[in-house]
């Protein structure tokens, strides 16, 4: 089936400006709409060195020791500190699987339901029955990019005239497939209701079956993601201009107080739009993988 990308792309937009609701949970669910690829390519020096350290071993030894020094400092601590702890790493992570569930079931209810009888107090308290299963994946995807971590050592071993390139190029390329994948299984988890084993299965099927059109969507999202990162560096710069220009008005006329407000404003002000633009592109995406699942696999969403 071939897809229409501009079409995907404009509804997509007229769902993220029509449903402001979403940025506050797009500003969570930007931590899992990460581009791997983006990240690879523009930290490159640290994936070479990674991968080197990644054929002896090095890494995962690193790895187990921060872990065992972590555990030892945490079992030190008293009881309610532990729990402190433990609350922020594991809190922001629930609320963020959460919020991607919202976005996702927000979006396909829209196929079916109009706007003004969707209820988000409704979805909200559906969408905690799939997280679970959502995390389970997660690990899932954990324990096999662990497996290949070792089948590259492996290979290593027996391998050694092969160029590093050759593994970095693997590296990407397994990642970004790991990632596709997974982002299909939760996508049918979420919009399909599946169990584990089924969603997992009916996943798989639709990445292999559409390989071709969800790699030109990758791309596609990749372009954009570089994009948006040159629109938000330029709007970062509109907004520092004329903030740079009072600062230094108030640097000539030697006004101490005015210096130090701005100084304080200025910051918020920006941190305030670059959330905000963040989000709403995390919706973006949301909303374009969800548009580009219920084309390539079409069916009657029942909410219950």
């Amino acid at each position: 089936m071939k897809i229409n990308l501009k079409s995907i792309s404009k509804k997509s937009l007229q769902i993220v400006w029509n449903n402001p609701i979403l940025w506050l949970f797009g500003i969570f669910a930007s931590l899992f709409i990460t581009n791997r690829i983006s990240l690879a390519l523009l930290n490159i020096n640290k994936v070479i060195s990674w991968i080197e350290n990644l054929m002896t071993l090095q890494i995962l030894q690193d790895s187990f020791q921060f872990s065992l020094n972590l555990v030892n400092n945490l079992t030190s601590l008293p009881l309610y500190n532990l729990i402190i702890i433990i609350s922020f790493i594991i809190i922001p992570l629930y609320i963020a699987i959460l919020s991607q569930v919202i976005i996702i079931s927000y979006i396909s209810q829209l196929k079916t339901t109009p706007k003004k009888d969707l209820k988000l107090g409704k979805i909200f308290k559906n969408s905690h029955k799939s997280i679970w299963k959502i995390i389970l994946v997660y690990i899932l995807s954990i324990l096999i990019t662990f497996i290949i971590f070792y089948l590259f050592k492996i290979s290593f071993k027996f391998a050694l005239s092969i160029p590093i390139l050759y593994y970095i190029i693997t590296f990407i390329l397994i990642s970004l497939i790991i990632g596709l994948i997974i982002r299909f299984i939760i996508l049918t988890i979420i919009i399909e209701k599946k169990k584990f084993f089924p969603a997992i299965q009916k996943g798989w099927l639709i990445f292999w079956k559409n390989f071709f059109q969800i790699i030109k969507t990758s791309l596609f999202l990749f372009f954009i993601t570089f994009l948006f990162g040159l629109a938000l560096l330029l709007i970062s710069s509109v907004i520092a201009f004329p903030f740079t220009l009072i600062i230094i008005l108030f640097l000539y006329i030697k006004s101490d107080i005015g210096f130090h407000i701005l100084t304080i404003i200025w910051p918020i002000i920006q941190t305030i739009i670059t959330t905000l633009f963040i989000a709403m592109f995390s919706v973006f995406q949301y909303s374009i993988w969800t548009n580009f699942y219920h084309k390539i696999n079409p069916f009657k969403n029942k909410w219950k």
